[in-house]
């Protein structure tokens, strides 16, 4: 192997290395899809705390602003819901964020 073909692989090895780095540091997109004639909803999938190997799809009915966590149980094969939201009790009273308005 000559110095030139050593050069180049290392060069490949170089471009390839980074382009491995900059696909594991970007976070996935989060898809949402809106609900048609069965409701006015909004479903999310993405990460649960505490959760490293499952995703959750995240359902909120925009009428009533209420939202449902599943997560699909392979042991089953069903969806099971996770846990439970009112969105509006929870803007009422403010839990889950910061206070908004300004002084």
């Amino acid at each position: 192997m000559n110095r030139k073909s050593l050069g180049a692989l290392v060069a490949l090895n170089a471009v390839l290395l980074m382009a491995l780095v900059i696909v594991s540091l970007t976070p996935a997109r989060t898809h949402a899809q809106l609900g048609g004639a069965a409701g006015n909803y909004v479903m999310l999938a993405g990460e649960v705390t505490g959760q490293k190997t499952m995703n959750a799809i995240y359902i909120t009915e925009l009428t009533s602003a209420r939202m449902v966590v599943v997560m699909y149980n392979g042991g089953n094969e069903k969806l099971e819901v996770i846990a439970g939201r009112d969105l509006k009790a929870d803007v009422k009273t403010g839990v889950g964020g910061g206070k908004r308005g300004g002084r």
